[in-house]
């Protein structure tokens, strides 16, 4: 059970001792290392933090990540060729064969635009979503207005090959406590680009505390792909697949982006960051083909 607290209450004169030993049992009784420090909003923040996370469930997560920290040799494998269809080795029947499949689709209300925008620009030197940015095109136009631009054209285009009134694409924006805010507001000022308001639908992802190389939390403080491609929705129905997804090769061992894998010997896809690829994985080449194994 927790216990209640409230700011002005003796309850957060001291850490809660149920709270504490909450924390002890998964080694992070460091959160409340500055607690003589804080104010009393502060320590109120602090603690509807703390108990906000499912401790057992991110302490397996850090287990999990520690564990898989510098992949071996044996625990990945390169994407068979034969799995791999390249946009040059088509031909454009077959493409114009994907792009009328797709349209259909589109017009008939099967296809959904997903977008992952929880990031912020950090590495940019900005705290706002990415989606936000001017990306230096003389236009001026924001990342969230070139895919929005996208959609309305494709929505156009089934529409006219389908003899259509009018076709509409959903637009799911997956956002984060650190984003949400700005985002709407980003879509509300800018009139959703053309789009309409209840076509468009943001959603937060879940969270969960930083953590160091030995796994302890860290405190805060104290306290580019073609958006609704139709040729690719074509190709993806005609293969009649579960899953697709579209990449681009890596151009040097070095470039820092994520490479799609097999996890373990015949095991699953999944995608491993550059940080995860041993520098002889990264660097090895596939003698056949010539190409990165790892790309």
């Amino acid at each position: 059970m927790r216990e209640p607290m409230g700011i002005h209450s003796n309850a957060v004169a001291a850490p809660p001792q149920l709270l504490l030993e909450r924390l002890k049992d998964y080694g992070q009784e460091d959160a409340f290392a500055l607690w003589d420090e804080l104010s009393p909003e502060e320590r109120h923040l602090l603690l509807n933090d703390i108990q906000s996370l499912d401790l057992s469930r991110i302490d397996r997560i850090i287990r999990c990540s520690l564990r898989s920290q510098g992949l071996p040799v044996a625990a990945i494998e390169p994407v068979p060729e034969s799995w791999v269809s390249s946009v040059d080795e088509r031909t454009m029947d077959h493409k114009e064969r994907w792009w009328k499949m797709g349209l259909k689709a589109v017009s008939e209300g099967k296809l959904a635009v997903l977008l992952l925008s929880g990031g912020q620009g950090t590495r940019l030197g900005s705290s706002d979503p990415k989606g936000c940015f001017n990306v230096g095109l003389p236009s001026g136009k924001s990342l969230f207005q070139l895919q929005a631009e996208r959609i309305l054209c494709v929505q156009r285009l089934a529409a006219q090959a389908m003899n259509e009134g009018s076709v509409t694409i959903h637009w799911y924006i997956m956002t984060s406590p650190f984003t949400d805010d700005a985002t709407g507001k980003f879509f509300e000022s800018h009139k959703y680009f053309g789009l309409e308001a209840d076509q468009v639908t943001f959603f937060q992802q879940g969270t969960i505390p930083c953590i160091s190389k030995d796994g302890r939390y860290v405190m805060e403080t104290p306290f580019k792909v073609r958006v609704a491609d139709p040729t690719f929705l074509g190709y993806f129905i005609d293969k009649g697949v579960a899953a697709a997804a579209k990449v681009v090769r890596k151009a040097y061992p070095q470039e820092k982006v994520g490479v799609s894998v097999r996890r373990g010997k015949g095991g699953p896809l999944t995608v491993v960051e550059y940080t995860e690829l041993d520098q002889s994985l990264a660097s090895a080449v596939n003698q056949q083909t010539g190409r990165l194994r790892f790309c």
